[in-house]
């Protein structure tokens, strides 16, 4: 792996994600700018400052670099990084031509959008990085935790992700003979919301915020998706994703009960076809 060297500007707010909205907008998806974290290993040299929306602060703290929000950056000090890199789609940022998204490359981000790779490979693809699978940047957890968490809510910008309240009831219910359960915690406080994912060892979620600090803990996780892809989600050999759409709320607990049972035995789990 390149590491750069230099003065670096990342701009990500995730007001729009990379390779799946193109127009911005002003709900922050917190899991596109959590998984992008990937890219600081490229730069571990260097001074970097990342602009992101006022509510992913906290998410970046850990990570060890400078963050500021965006309503509160002027564009006019970009002039002052050696190299920037623009993740987002507002207007004022893709005309001014600068690495990574913009007026010159959209098209480019809108064929690597329609390419079946992660979103790590896509976005060194359009940054000119060589992916080794190089992991997120996050705090180390200290706990290998105990059970299993139902990550069961979802985020406002894409609710059509959600399952009903009665499917996880079931699967609770399936599960709980054999395991110590544990409701997701943390509603409207990001730090709870980590603890509560730090302290179970394997977490059954939907694609969300859940995933991408699930994955980042280092955490077992069987994910499910309904209206995403599960291709562009990169887990690091830490679990299993799960195609839900146009299931039996049966067949789905009976496919998370496998699972649990190939993670317990420790076997090697891969994305299901």
């Amino acid at each position: 792996m390149v590491i750069y060297m230099g003065k670096v500007l990342i701009i990500k707010t995730g007001h729009s994600e990379t390779f799946r909205e193109f127009s911005d907008s002003k709900i922050c998806s917190l899991g596109d700018v959590l998984r992008t974290t990937f890219i600081l290993n490229y730069f571990k040299n260097e001074d970097v400052t990342w602009v992101t929306d006022a509510v992913a602060i906290d998410l970046l703290r850990s990570t060890g670099i400078r963050v500021l929000e965006w309503k509160k950056f002027n564009l006019r000090n970009v002039e002052d990084y050696s190299r920037v890199i623009n993740l987002e789609k507002k207007k004022e940022l893709l005309d001014m031509n600068l690495e990574g998204v913009s007026s010159k490359t959209l098209d480019l981000v809108k064929v690597l959008s329609k390419d079946k790779g992660t979103y790590q490979e896509k976005l060194c693809s359009l940054l000119g990085f060589k992916w080794a699978g190089e992991d997120y940047v996050f705090k180390e957890s200290n706990s290998l935790g105990r059970g299993i968490g139902l990550n069961w809510k979802v985020g406002s910008k894409f609710p059509e992700k959600k399952m009903s309240k009665a499917f996880w009831k079931n699967l609770e219910s399936e599960l709980a003979n054999d395991y110590v359960m544990s409701w997701q915690k943390g509603f409207g406080d990001l730090s709870h919301y980590i603890e509560w994912i730090e302290s179970v060892e394997t977490l059954v979620t939907l694609d969300s915020l859940g995933l991408h600090i699930a994955l980042a803990l280092k955490k077992n996780v069987i994910a499910m998706f309904s209206h995403t892809s599960c291709s562009e989600i990169e887990l690091y050999s830490r679990g299993v994703s799960l195609k839900t759409i146009n299931l039996q709320d049966r067949e789905i607990i009976d496919k998370i009960k496998a699972s649990l049972l190939k993670i317990k035995e420790n076997r090697m789990v891969t994305k299901e076809g």
